[in-house]
């Protein structure tokens, strides 16, 4: 979790992806479940707005880079509060203008060798919960009647 030059805390959230209970329904190879936010709420989110959330689906991460869009770019503010604007780790920063001290630092952060063990376990999440998706499906398929 860095803290820019600035003072802006950040952390990265993984936990939108998810392994359904019971199969939802067929969805291309490659694919996982995710908690998705409802598009027609606007984005930036604000830290006192309830999120309506659904379910999305969404490719499988290749690569830590790749991981970056599944991962949620979290705000800790100075009262330690945890909250989403709604931008993925690869849109940052959509909604502020970093200096090019804070834009060097997070750059520095995402490159760290921590960090891209993180994303790492983040693309081996959604890799399993994508085989384990079309897994259920071929099971479903051959479910006698």
């Amino acid at each position: 979790m860095p803290q820019l030059p600035s003072g802006l805390r950040l952390a990265l959230d993984a936990s939108a992806p998810f392994q359904p209970t019971e199969p939802l329904w067929p969805i291309p190879a490659g694919h996982y479940f995710r908690a998705a936010p409802d598009p027609t709420m606007p984005r930036p989110y604000r830290r006192d707005q309830p999120l309506r959330m659904g379910i999305g689906v969404i490719a499988a991460p290749k690569t830590p880079s790749e991981a970056l869009a599944h991962c949620r770019l979290i705000r800790i503010d100075d009262d330690n509060m945890t909250w989403w604007k709604g931008e993925y780790a690869h849109e940052f920063p959509k909604f502020e203008t970093l200096d090019a001290d804070d834009l060097a630092a997070w750059q520095e952060w995402l490159a760290a060798e921590r960090t891209q063990r993180f994303l790492q376990s983040v693309v081996d999440k959604c890799q399993r919960l994508a085989l384990r998706a079309a897994l259920d499906h071929v099971d479903r398929v051959m479910e006698p009647n």
